[in-house]
Order: C-alpha cells, then sequence, then structure tokens
C-alpha cells in the first residue's frame, strides 16, 4: 500500500469512523459539481483537477435546496445534521470530508473561510494524487488515475499547528514579478498555509508608547543608555534617555518604570478589542536597552550585551505583569513578545505566565548541527513550555541568510516541528524567500508537516521525487539526500572546530556561515550534484520530469555563481575594502593597483553574473530575484556597490592602500603591541569615526569600531600593518587619520612610513577641540617603487593616565 494510501485509511480511523458498506465512486463516470456560497471559482479548479484526472467531465452549478438529494459533488455545502456552531466555537480551523452513498461533501469552518478550500486541496492529494511540489505549473503534478472508491462516513481534519506561516517574510516581494508573486500564493494556499489567528508579535515599543507622544514630558519613560553603548554618529557625554525622536539611535523603553507597564497594558487591551487581533509588546530591534538602576537590578548581574541572555529575567517580569492587568481589562486579548536575542533564555524569576500570553521563539535549526546549539534551543522549547503560554517557533529557513543557496536540512526542521508539536505550540512561522530551485524538498516538507507534524520526513520526501521525476526518483532522491548529508558533514565538523585566526578577530556569525558555504559547496562537490542531476534528466521519462529536473538544475548551477560571489566578497575584504558582513580571506593580498584592480572587477563580473542569471528566472519561482534586488541596498549589504567604488578609486587615486583602516575587523591585518611602560588596548563599538561607510554604525549588526588605547604616564603602543603597499611605479603617497583623545593630539601620536617619521599636522580644523575627534594628515610623500608600511606609535607623554581612539586611518597612492 503507497503512502499516501495508508494517510486516507489512517484519516478515517483517527477521526473514529467506522466506513459504511456504501461508498462514493469517483472517477467512474461524468458528474455534478454543486457549489455553496462565494465558492465558484475553487468549485471550476476542482472541477478542472478531477477532468484531468479521470478523464471525465465534472459540471459546475451553484447549490440550491432542490439539489439536497441530488448525486455529485458539494463544495461549500454543510450537510443536515453537521454541528457547524459546535464545532466552530474553538475558534480553529478545521476540514470536512463527508461521504453519503451517491454525496461526497467537502467543506470546513465558517469562522476559518479558507478551510474549505483546504479540505478540497486535502481531498485531492490523499485520493486523486495530485502534488503542488513548488509553485508554477512545472510543480504541479496531475496524473491519470483509476476511478477510486470514498467510505462512507465523516472525516473532520483539523491542523497539527493553528498557525503555518512558513513563507511570511518576504523579503524583496514588491521586486518580483507579478507570475512569481501569484504562482507562490497560489502555492502556500495548496500546501494548506494559513492560521486560524492574526500573529502579532513584531517590534512594537516605538508604537506603543511613540516618543513624539510622550517624549518630552516623560523622559523617564525611555531607557537610559550610556555614551559608550550609545548608537548613533552623535553620541552623549553622559548617560542620557532616548526619548529624543530627532536623535537616530536605538530607543527602548525603560520596562521597569510601572507608567510604561500601565500605559502599554492599557492600549493593547483598547487595542484588541477594536481589533480582535493579537497585540504585540517586544522591544525594538537591535540595542539601546536601558541601564538604569531598576532595570539592571533584574538582570542578575549579568553583563551588558554579554554573551548570554541578560534580558531574559527583566523581559518577563515586564511581559508577566503587563499580561496580567491586559487580562484583567480585556479577557479576550491575545499578547504575544518574542523571544529574542538577549532575552532568548528560560526565566528564573517567573514560572507562570498568564493564559493569555505568545511567545514567539527565535532560532535556527540549520544550526542544530553543533549539538551545544540544538540542546539550547529544545530546552528552550521545553522550557518555556511548561509556562503555560503559547508557543510560536519563529526560524530563519532562508532569505538572505542562505544566500539562495541549496541548504537543505529537512532532517533537522522535521525533528523541531515534532518537539513543538510534543509541548502543544500554537504553531510555525518564518523567513523563506522564494528559492524553490534551491530549496523546493526542504519547503515541501516544512509545509507538509506543519499542517500535521506526525508526518514522516523520509516517506515525505519519498514521495516528493516519486511523483516528482517518476523514473528519476532513486537518483532525485540520491541528490537530495547528498545535498543534506554533506551539510551536515560539514557542519557538524565545523561545529567541534577551533576558530580561525581570521573569525578571532572577527567572530561575525552571518560572514561565519558564508566561510561554511564555501566549505560545503567546494568544487568538487558541485561537479558531483551536477552529475547525478545531468543522470537524472537522462532517466527522466516524460517532458514535465524532465523540467522538473531541469528546475532543481537552476538552484545547482546558482550555487556555483554564489560560491563565486563569495569567494570574490572576501578578496576585497583581504584587499582592503570595508565589506559588510563579509569575512576576509585567508589569502594575503598584493596590496598593487593591477592586482587591486583585478579583484574588484572580479567580483563586479561575478555579480553581473549572478544578476544576469536571476533576471533569466524572473518568472519561475526559481531564485528570489526579489530578495537580491532588496538585500543589494546600500544600508544592507551592498557588496557589488562598494566594489565598484573601489574600481572607481582605483582609477582616480583615490583608493585606500590601507587593510582594515577602519578596524571593523578589529585586529586583522595590524600588529599591535605594547613597546614601552603600561598601556592596554581592545575594540570598541561604542565609540568611532566611520567617515565613509558610516550606515555601518546603525546597522543591525552595529559594525562601527574604532581601537581604543589606554596608556599610562610614559607609555608607548605601537600599532603596524602588515600589508604593506606597493607602488608600482613613482607615486605620491598621502595619509590621514582620525583621533579622538584629551588635549594636543600631535603630541602623543608619531607617524612613520617604512620605520620613518613623517610630519603630522590637523586638518579641517582652526583649534583642536578636546575628547572631539580630529582628523589628522601628514606631509605627502614622492615614492620610489617598492612595499611600504604604516606604523604608529601611541604615546601618552602627560602625567595622568590618557584614553585615546583611533579610527578610519587611509593610506592613499595618488
Amino acid at each position: 500500500m503507497s503512502f499516501w494510501n495508508k494517510m486516507r485509511v489512517v484519516g478515517f480511523l483517527l477521526a473514529g469512523i467506522v466506513p459504511l458498506t456504501g461508498a462514493f465512486e469517483l472517477g467512474t463516470a461524468d458528474a455534478v459539481i454543486y457549489y455553496g456560497g462565494r465558492n465558484k471559482d475553487l468549485a471550476e479548479e476542482f472541477s478542472s483537477y478531477l477532468a484531468r484526472v479521470f478523464a471525465h467531465r465534472y459540471a459546475v452549478l451553484p447549490y440550491s435546496a432542490e439539489h439536497a438529494s441530488a448525486s455529485g459533488l458539494f463544495v461549500g455545502v454543510i450537510p443536515d445534521g453537521f454541528p457547524m456552531t459546535e464545532e466552530d466555537k474553538s475558534g480553529r480551523e478545521f476540514c470536512v470530508l463527508e461521504v453519503k452513498q451517491e454525496q461526497l461533501y467537502l467543506f470546513g469552518s465558517e469562522k476559518n473561510q479558507q478551510c474549505t478550500a483546504f479540505a478540497v486541496y486535502d481531498f485531492l492529494e490523499k485520493f486523486c494524487g495530485v502534488r503542488w511540489l513548488w509553485p508554477g505549473e512545472t510543480g504541479t503534478v496531475v496524473e491519470p488515475q483509476q476511478p477510486v472508491s470514498c467510505p462512507e462516513g465523516r472525516t473532520i481534519t483539523r491542523p497539527g499547528m493553528d498557525l503555518r506561516l512558513t513563507n511570511s517574510f518576504h523579503y524583496g516581494t514588491a521586486k518580483r514579478s507579478l507570475t512569481t508573486r501569484r504562482d507562490t500564493a497560489s502555492w502556500l494556499r495548496h500546501m494548506k498555509t494559513g492560521a486560524s489567528f492574526n500573529l502579532r508579535v513584531g517590534h512594537a515599543f516605538s508604537s506603543l508608547v511613540p516618543r513624539s507622544t510622550y517624549g518630552k514630558e516623560h523622559p523617564e519613560y525611555y531607557s537610559l543608555v550610556s555614551p559608550e553603548r550609545w548608537v548613533g554618529l552623535v553620541k552623549p557625554k553622559e548617560p542620557t534617555r532616548t526619548w529624543d525622536s530627532t536623535i537616530q539611535t536605538c530607543s527602548q523603553l525603560c520596562t521597569s518604570n510601572p507608567e510604561v507597564r500601565r500605559i502599554i497594558a492599557e492600549r493593547v487591551a483598547q487595542r484588541a478589542a477594536e481589533t480582535g487581533e493579537m497585540q504585540s509588546i517586544s522591544p525594538n530591534d537591535g540595542y539601546g536597552f536601558c541601564e538604569c538602576e531598576k532595570c539592571l537590578q533584574q538582570d542578575a548581574g549579568q553583563k551588558m550585551y554579554s554573551e548570554g541572555y541578560y534580558l531574559t529575567n527583566r523581559m518577563y517580569d515586564f511581559l508577566a505583569d503587563v499580561a496580567t492587568q491586559v487580562y484583567k481589562l480585556n479577557p479576550e486579548a491575545k499578547v504575544g513578545m518574542f523571544s529574542y536575542s538577549w532575552f532568548s533564555g528560560v526565566p528564573e524569576n517567573i514560572t507562570k505566565l498568564p493564559p493569555n500570553v505568545y511567545l514567539s521563539l527565535c532560532y535556527q535549526a540549520e544550526l542544530h548541527y553543533d549539538t551545544a546549539q540544538e540542546k539550547a534551543t529544545n530546552e528552550r522549547i521545553l522550557g518555556l513550555g511548561k509556562l503555560g503560554a503559547r508557543l510560536i517557533g519563529r526560524e530563519y529557513w532562508g532569505t538572505h541568510y542562505t544566500l539562495d543557496l541549496p541548504v537543505l536540512n529537512s532532517r533537522k526542521i522535521a525533528e523541531n516541528l515534532k518537539l513543538l508539536h510534543s509541548v502543544n505550540a500554537a504553531g510555525i512561522y518564518g523567513e523563506t524567500g522564494n528559492s524553490f530551485a534551491a530549496r523546493a524538498s526542504d519547503l515541501y516538507i516544512l509545509a507538509k508537516m506543519a499542517w500535521d507534524p506526525t508526518l514522516d520526513r523520509d516517506q515525505l520526501l519519498q514521495d516528493f521525487c516519486d511523483k516528482g521525476f517518476g523514473a528519476a526518483s532513486k537518483t532525485m532522491l540520491q541528490y537530495f539526500n547528498f545535498v543534506e548529508d554533506r551539510l551536515a558533514t560539514v557542519k557538524t565538523a565545523l561545529a567541534g572546530r577551533e576558530p580561525s585566526e581570521i573569525e578571532q578577530h572577527y567572530s561575525n556569525g552571518y560572514a561565519a556561515r558564508h566561510v561554511e558555504y564555501l566549505e560545503i559547496f567546494t568544487p568538487a562537490f558541485l561537479k558531483e550534484g551536477k552529475a547525478l542531476l545531468q543522470l537524472a534528466k537522462k532517466q527522466a521519462q516524460s517532458q514535465e520530469q524532465k523540467d522538473r529536473v531541469e528546475f532543481i538544475f537552476y538552484g545547482h548551477t546558482f550555487a556555483e555563481i554564489m560560491t563565486e560571489c563569495i569567494r570574490s566578497r572576501q578578496m576585497l575584504a583581504a584587499a582592503g575594502v570595508d565589506m559588510s558582513l563579509v569575512q576576509p580571506a585567508a589569502e594575503v593580498v598584493r596590496m598593487e593597483r593591477s592586482n587591486l584592480s583585478r579583484i574588484a572587477k572580479g567580483l563586479i563580473a561575478a555579480e553581473n553574473k549572478r544578476g544576469h542569471f536571476l533576471l533569466s528566472l524572473a518568472d519561475r519561482s526559481a531564485i528570489d530575484i526579489g530578495q537580491f534586488i532588496s538585500a543589494a541596498s546600500l544600508h544592507l549589504r551592498p557588496w557589488k556597490t562598494l566594489a565598484e567604488a573601489a574600481d572607481i578609486e582605483l582609477a582616480a587615486n583615490k583608493f585606500s592602500y590601507l587593510v582594515n583602516g577602519s578596524f571593523e575587523y578589529r585586529g586583522y591585518s595590524w600588529d599591535i603591541k605594547v613597546s614601552q611602560g603600561q598601556a592596554e588596548y581592545e575594540f570598541v563599538t561604542g565609540t568611532n569615526h566611520d567617515e565613509r561607510n558610516n550606515y555601518m554604525v546603525t546597522s543591525h549588526a552595529n559594525q562601527g569600531v574604532s581601537l581604543q588605547a589606554l596608556l599610562q604616564p610614559g607609555a608607548e603602543l605601537s600599532v603596524t600593518s602588515l600589508r604593506p603597499a606597493v607602488a608600482e611605479a613613482k607615486r605620491g603617497l598621502w595619509l590621514s587619520l582620525w583621533l579622538l583623545n584629551e588635549g594636543d593630539p600631535l603630541s602623543c601620536l608619531e607617524v612613520q612610513v617604512n620605520g620613518k617619521p613623517v610630519k603630522a599636522s590637523w586638518l579641517n580644523r582652526e583649534i583642536v577641540l578636546p575628547r572631539e575627534w580630529n582628523q589628522i594628515g601628514c606631509q605627502r610623500l614622492l615614492v620610489e617603487p617598492g612595499e611600504y608600511t604604516l606604523g604608529l606609535k601611541l604615546r601618552n607623554p602627560g602625567a595622568q593616565a590618557l584614553r585615546l581612539n583611533l579610527d578610519n586611518i587611509r593610506m592613499v597612492l595618488e
């Protein structure tokens, strides 16, 4: 018995139904489909599928009372005796198949109108063999089949999760083609994605207590932030409340303030009464959390922005109080909050949450090849599940995180969904994107198990291959498992490996993931995978099956193109360009114009190749062109733009030959040591002067960094570049940097080129301002062909300890 025939029988048994002797015969002759309400389009779609499967005609007619005893199929018509009012009390989705000898009814919840369509699609899958593997006609499987008997009885099917938004963050949707948007929406509907309630757990502090409304009169409502943790170009001199909406910074609320809690509770209760929807009380995204005494007391002494979830106790104290107040004001209101970033843990100070709380847990199953991370996620799910709140998994299955690569990890996805189901989780949602050529099997299994978490991943993948690829099924199954096994092997090995030298300087997880992808998608691996797909294309018998293999081939080809882009980005980062969220390559780049120009042009060419490939598939839902366009924005990931700027600067003699001159990669490419006395240094994000790429300062990653030194009297810190600039001909050499310190910056700085001092002076200032950033310039040198290394001596000539910051150093060969 096939997998889906087994599921057909199981469906009746789970519903407690014993099939009667009679049955509805489908596919033996023409029949009529009667539709109720606004289900004409659905009935016509149903008719079209049945005609293709059974080669009979299925007329579509509106239902009226005279058809009550007629034979046929009924869509959106509720048979006599069905307890709709009783079944709809819970507010949950359900769909119904009811068979009465010569009548077959398909309908669903009246409160959740999508359920009638779900009943039809569920029937087409289980009884007619129809599959929707991915968006578009190529991914739709409709094959002729023999007539089927539908046993008498009533089957009520409820989804295993009340919320199933497996493609809920459509980054770049507006930049996709209309065809792609239509096909994706259709696929999501056929896969029964949806929800019994509207999810509202987004970043909400700004709308709950607007700074423009309360800021001037009640600055105490907003987070108190110290200068060293203040995010933004203009930094205060002392701890300051983030109440001023005219200042660009990360603003949060003072969550320990009772008035803030009262205002939020009243607003949430009122909004819920007006809309009937869940209301979020999640903090704003990013940094800027309150450092007042009362807030810090709730953190149990943990350091701000530490490795642990130091905000957990604070945020759950806030959540429990606000949700309790809301429950008293409006018992029907739902309160949502993220379990996210620094408040991702299980609270120690709260043992029970009010029943109106919905928690959205942010995590990534792809990272669960690291057993420590998997254990931590599972403990969160089990621990938070005991608090009485309804949990909702908030995943990152795709979008910009996976770079639209075929990062297949359906085994980890399946394990996670089953664990969520075991704690009665309310649902699952997350970021996926539209790259079905790369992720079709994963996204199919995800959608199927979100509806029914008891399904088996291996059986689903086998059915995906059998239905989609026919005679090539065995080879395609081998390909999907080949990719997933490779991912598991490499990621498991990397989880136990010591960080590389570059990772010790720059530990950004987003950048590190791209390095992992290069180790997974090696040329040898891609060649072997390509051979499997070529074999499958030869084995496929029908043109539809060959087209489906070709569709998956697009994802594999894109992996070849994308890995070339990653390598080129890393090389440009190693060549001195501050590449947002990119880890520099391990290769030592020779810093000469012709070589640098080759690297910049190489990245431009790779990115152009990627763009052209995506444009060729713009209407196919294959690789997400909308995400490609959206992510290229200057404030996000403008890698091609940075390469083009570098190419222009090289041609115009404006390029800085100094690698990591802004210290975005911390100590990478620098030799920093104490050469005299007592001194210490660190790389800080709270104080920086990134003259050029200011978007990095306030970005989600908060990357703006400077070198900060603390020098005791008479101490000296030596800062020497490890990447010499190479002049290919006689050139002019010009240096500049920014320095922040007390007193005259020139008194504590010596600039050297190849060990020889160079005269320095401050620029663009009539006076030097203490404790302000001052730009220092050096005399222009005329240099012969050869290598030139920058060295800096930071000294404290005074009698008191001296703190200074160094940033945005440039060495230009004119």
